[in-house]
């Protein structure tokens, strides 16, 4: 996995990822892993909702790990926090990633002053 994936995957507000994708990116992001991160998940389905807000897991109870969880973790260790807020979960998703991403590239630009 490279910086774009990882970024991607942060950006992906409506996934739930495996533990070993989550490390991954927070390995390549540079920010260490916390089991606390990972947690049992079970399919929720949403009657009179939108499909793209159902949940289905191939197995239930499957320790793993929500979007909107990796990228409030990647975000606190980072000691960034959302420009603004959205209602939903993807566009939240999208504008943290490009936050975490801005800090990167500044960390990169100007590595003293982490």
């Amino acid at each position: 996995m490279n910086r774009e994936e990882a970024l991607k995957v942060l950006g992906d507000g409506h996934t739930i990822w495996s533990v070993e994708c989550a490390q991954e990116v927070c390995e390549n992001i540079g920010v260490s892993w916390s089991d606390s991160v990972a947690r049992k998940h079970y399919s929720y389905v949403n009657p009179g909702s939108s499909q793209k807000h159902n949940v289905y897991m191939d197995t239930e109870g499957e320790v793993t790990v929500a979007c909107n969880t990796l990228t409030s973790y990647v975000m606190d260790q980072l000691g960034v926090e959302p420009q603004h807020y959205f209602h939903g979960r993807g566009s939240q998703a999208e504008h943290n990633a490009r936050v975490i991403k801005e800090e990167l590239d500044r960390r990169e630009r100007y590595p003293l002053s982490n």
